[in-house]
Protein backbone atom coordinates (compact mmCIF):
# COMPACT_ATOMS: atom_id res chain seq x y z
CA UNK A 1 0.00 0.00 0.00
CA UNK A 2 1.51 3.54 -0.82
CA UNK A 3 1.85 6.64 2.17
CA UNK A 4 -0.17 9.08 2.01
CA UNK A 5 1.00 12.82 3.23
CA UNK A 6 -1.29 14.57 5.57
CA UNK A 7 -1.11 18.90 5.66
CA UNK A 8 0.87 17.91 9.10
CA UNK A 9 3.50 16.90 7.06
CA UNK A 10 2.92 13.21 8.76
CA UNK A 11 2.33 9.86 6.29
CA UNK A 12 -0.51 7.59 6.96
CA UNK A 13 -1.90 4.33 5.59
CA UNK A 14 -4.92 5.34 3.10
CA UNK A 15 -8.08 4.08 4.45
CA UNK A 16 -10.60 2.37 1.99
CA UNK A 17 -14.27 3.84 2.01
CA UNK A 18 -17.78 1.55 1.95
CA UNK A 19 -21.19 2.80 0.67
CA UNK A 20 -23.95 1.21 1.46
CA UNK A 21 -26.61 -0.01 -0.16
CA UNK A 22 -29.35 3.23 -1.00
CA UNK A 23 -32.46 0.88 0.12
CA UNK A 24 -32.48 -0.14 3.82
CA UNK A 25 -32.88 -3.87 4.23
CA UNK A 26 -36.78 -4.53 5.61
CA UNK A 27 -36.86 -3.79 9.10
CA UNK A 28 -39.41 -6.05 11.34
CA UNK A 29 -40.67 -4.08 14.79
CA UNK A 30 -40.33 -5.75 18.01
CA UNK A 31 -41.63 -4.83 20.65
CA UNK A 32 -40.06 -3.48 23.74
CA UNK A 33 -41.00 -2.91 27.15
CA UNK A 34 -39.47 0.03 29.15
CA UNK A 35 -39.91 0.14 33.28
CA UNK A 36 -39.19 3.36 34.86
CA UNK A 37 -37.59 2.88 37.98
CA UNK A 38 -38.63 5.22 41.00
CA UNK A 39 -37.02 6.01 44.36
CA UNK A 40 -39.43 6.79 47.36
CA UNK A 41 -37.70 8.46 50.82
CA UNK A 42 -40.79 8.29 53.57
CA UNK A 43 -41.56 11.44 54.77
CA UNK A 44 -42.94 12.66 58.40
CA UNK A 45 -45.44 15.12 59.11
CA UNK A 46 -43.52 18.13 58.36
CA UNK A 47 -41.62 17.07 55.34
CA UNK A 48 -38.42 15.75 57.19
CA UNK A 49 -37.47 12.09 56.08
CA UNK A 50 -38.61 8.96 58.34
CA UNK A 51 -35.53 7.60 60.90
CA UNK A 52 -34.12 4.11 59.43
CA UNK A 53 -36.17 1.74 60.61
CA UNK A 54 -33.30 -0.34 62.22
CA UNK A 55 -33.41 2.98 64.85
CA UNK A 56 -36.61 2.31 65.81
CA UNK A 57 -37.88 0.40 68.68
CA UNK A 58 -39.16 -3.05 67.26
CA UNK A 59 -37.43 -2.15 63.81
CA UNK A 60 -35.34 -4.78 61.79
CA UNK A 61 -36.09 -7.27 64.36
CA UNK A 62 -34.43 -5.55 67.45
CA UNK A 63 -31.64 -8.13 67.88
CA UNK A 64 -30.72 -9.40 71.49
CA UNK A 65 -27.26 -9.49 72.58
CA UNK A 66 -25.58 -12.80 72.98
CA UNK A 67 -26.45 -14.81 76.01
CA UNK A 68 -24.45 -17.97 77.06
CA UNK A 69 -27.47 -20.68 78.01
CA UNK A 70 -27.20 -22.65 81.32
CA UNK A 71 -29.47 -25.58 81.18
CA UNK A 72 -30.38 -27.02 84.55
CA UNK A 73 -32.47 -30.19 85.77
CA UNK A 74 -33.19 -29.91 89.33
CA UNK A 75 -34.55 -32.64 91.82
CA UNK A 76 -34.76 -32.48 95.69
CA UNK A 77 -31.05 -34.23 96.00
CA UNK A 78 -29.53 -33.30 92.85
CA UNK A 79 -29.03 -31.03 89.87
CA UNK A 80 -27.42 -31.80 86.13
CA UNK A 81 -24.51 -31.06 85.50
CA UNK A 82 -23.46 -30.70 88.81
CA UNK A 83 -20.79 -28.53 87.21
CA UNK A 84 -21.38 -25.59 84.52
CA UNK A 85 -18.23 -24.05 83.09
CA UNK A 86 -19.11 -20.49 81.24
CA UNK A 87 -16.79 -17.93 80.17
CA UNK A 88 -16.31 -14.78 82.32
CA UNK A 89 -18.34 -11.07 81.85
CA UNK A 90 -20.79 -12.92 79.10
CA UNK A 91 -24.49 -12.31 80.12
CA UNK A 92 -26.22 -15.94 80.98
CA UNK A 93 -29.36 -17.29 80.45
CA UNK A 94 -29.81 -19.89 83.13
CA UNK A 95 -32.70 -21.81 82.80
CA UNK A 96 -33.59 -24.75 85.32
CA UNK A 97 -36.28 -27.65 85.13
CA UNK A 98 -37.75 -29.49 87.75
CA UNK A 99 -37.26 -33.65 87.21
CA UNK A 100 -39.38 -34.76 90.17
CA UNK A 101 -42.87 -33.09 90.22
CA UNK A 102 -42.01 -31.03 93.35
CA UNK A 103 -41.35 -26.81 93.61
CA UNK A 104 -37.84 -25.80 93.79
CA UNK A 105 -36.05 -23.02 94.11
CA UNK A 106 -32.42 -22.63 92.56
CA UNK A 107 -29.85 -19.83 93.60
CA UNK A 108 -27.24 -18.95 91.45
CA UNK A 109 -24.71 -15.74 91.66
CA UNK A 110 -27.39 -14.16 93.46
CA UNK A 111 -30.18 -14.79 91.46
CA UNK A 112 -33.77 -16.95 92.73
CA UNK A 113 -35.36 -18.77 90.27
CA UNK A 114 -38.89 -20.68 91.36
CA UNK A 115 -39.65 -23.88 89.89
CA UNK A 116 -42.70 -25.17 89.70
CA UNK A 117 -42.97 -28.86 90.27
CA UNK A 118 -42.28 -30.39 86.70
CA UNK A 119 -42.12 -26.79 85.43
CA UNK A 120 -39.16 -24.42 84.47
CA UNK A 121 -38.01 -21.08 85.26
CA UNK A 122 -35.33 -18.95 83.36
CA UNK A 123 -33.73 -15.59 83.87
CA UNK A 124 -31.17 -13.39 82.42
CA UNK A 125 -27.67 -13.12 84.80
CA UNK A 126 -25.47 -9.92 83.63
CA UNK A 127 -21.92 -10.90 82.97
CA UNK A 128 -19.63 -12.08 86.01
CA UNK A 129 -16.65 -11.96 87.32
CA UNK A 130 -14.24 -14.57 87.35
CA UNK A 131 -14.80 -17.65 90.04
CA UNK A 132 -16.41 -20.15 91.15
CA UNK A 133 -20.72 -19.23 92.06
CA UNK A 134 -22.41 -22.08 94.10
CA UNK A 135 -25.79 -23.25 92.75
CA UNK A 136 -28.08 -24.47 95.63
CA UNK A 137 -31.94 -26.17 95.44
CA UNK A 138 -33.68 -25.35 98.35
CA UNK A 139 -30.82 -23.77 100.46
CA UNK A 140 -28.65 -27.11 99.75
CA UNK A 141 -25.55 -26.36 97.38
CA UNK A 142 -25.68 -28.97 95.18
CA UNK A 143 -23.51 -27.64 92.27
CA UNK A 144 -21.33 -24.75 90.91
CA UNK A 145 -20.95 -22.22 87.96
CA UNK A 146 -17.61 -21.96 87.29
CA UNK A 147 -16.91 -18.44 85.78
CA UNK A 148 -13.55 -17.66 83.51
CA UNK A 149 -13.11 -20.85 81.56
CA UNK A 150 -13.64 -22.52 78.23
CA UNK A 151 -17.54 -23.26 78.14
CA UNK A 152 -19.01 -26.40 78.93
CA UNK A 153 -20.97 -28.71 81.08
Amino acid sequence: MDEVSTATGTTAAPTETVTAPSSPPEAVPTPTATAQATTTTPQQQGGAAAPDAEAQEGGAGDEEGIRVPVDLLVSADTIAPPTVTVPAFLPLQVTARATDGAEHRVTVAGATLTVGASGTASARLDGLRRGTYPVSVDGRALGELVVGDEPGP
